[in-house]
């Protein structure tokens, strides 16, 4: 016999929903099979079970999303920090990029956040703004000296993050994890999640009495 170990949460939930359909489908077979033979009051009490199950199914479905909104904020908190502009790029730095004074935004272009060309105003956390260009080779941000100077200031080292957050059109305030705008973004983030935590309790408390045993 095997046993399943090490469960991610939302894997658990998600398993349960499955549980739950899969039951309710049975319900609903018996229900049919008993219309057809005119035992009513069979009916009845498989269609009050099944009323039952469908909010039981509601309620995991509600906590599912609640918890894969949360996993998701507590991974990529920018993106439920609000902007000035559309755009928010972050890029995993490498030891390669910080030797040769690169910043890279080939995920970014790939995906049409940015494009070969497109001209970028960005602004460091000490004030210096300069202006810069995506090209070819690589993705890359033209302005090597300012990127060169970027990661001396913030003091980046290989695995840490570089933030892009554009403020206005064509305008980007540049950071890495280490900044205390990272920071103050992380914070945000942490409070944001833990106002829904209320509501995922209460989400939880409803699913443990509502599902039929």
């Amino acid at each position: 016999m095997t046993h399943e170990t090490n469960l991610h949460p939302l894997d658990s939930i998600a398993r349960a929903v499955r549980i739950i359909e899969e039951f309710r489908d049975k319900v609903f077979e018996r229900i049919g099979a008993d219309a057809a033979n005119q035992e009513l009051p069979s009916v009845r009490m498989f269609t009050k079970l099944v009323e039952r199950v469908e909010q039981a199914l509601e309620q995991q479905e509600e906590i599912l999303e609640v918890m894969c909104e949360a996993e998701s904020m507590l991974g990529n908190p920018d993106e439920y920090l609000p902007t000035h502009g559309n755009r928010s790029i972050t890029v995993e730095v490498t030891e390669g990029m910080i030797k040769q004074s690169l910043l890279t935004l080939t995920v970014a272009k790939q995906e049409g956040y940015v494009s070969i060309g497109e001209k970028l105003e960005i602004s460091l956390t000490n004030g210096k703004t300069f202006e810069t260009v995506l090209v070819q080779p690589g993705n890359r941000l033209k302005e090597r000296g300012k990127i060169r100077e970027f990661y001396s200031l913030e003091g980046v080292v290989e695995g840490d993050k570089a933030h892009l957050s554009e403020t206005s059109k064509g305008k980007w305030q540049l950071y890495s994890s280490r900044s205390e705008i990272a920071k103050e973004a992380d914070k945000k983030a942490a409070e944001l999640f833990a106002s829904r935590l209320p509501v995922l309790k209460a989400l939880l408390e409803k699913a443990k009495s509502g599902v039929p045993s």
